[in-house]
């Protein structure tokens, strides 16, 4: 389970979970989005506060992300696009 689905079980708002684990509102809301990823120290206040739901891995960069804990991606109905050559290009 990631942060975003902990707080939503929880009902939990952003505020109010960065006053339980005294991180800065905005900061956390950063970690949420991805554009800033939290120092061990803050990673293992954040899976204290969540009594262990929210794993550590799942707070590290996806690029590091051990396969186990990477999001799942859903499957899409769309097909894949096949390019096409302009009737310009073709003749040249």
């Amino acid at each position: 389970m990631d942060l975003r689905e902990w707080l939503s079980k929880e009902k939990m708002s952003i505020q109010a979970f960065a006053d339980e684990v005294r991180i800065d509102r905005t900061y956390i809301s950063k970690v949420l989005t991805g554009r800033v990823h939290p120092s061990l120290a803050v990673a293992l206040d954040i899976r204290a506060a969540t009594r262990g739901e929210v794993p550590l891995e799942q707070l590290l960069p996806l690029a590091i992300r051990p396969p186990s804990a990477a999001p799942v991606k859903r499957d899409t109905a769309r097909k894949p696009s096949v390019p096409t050559i302009s009737r310009s290009r073709a003749s040249a």
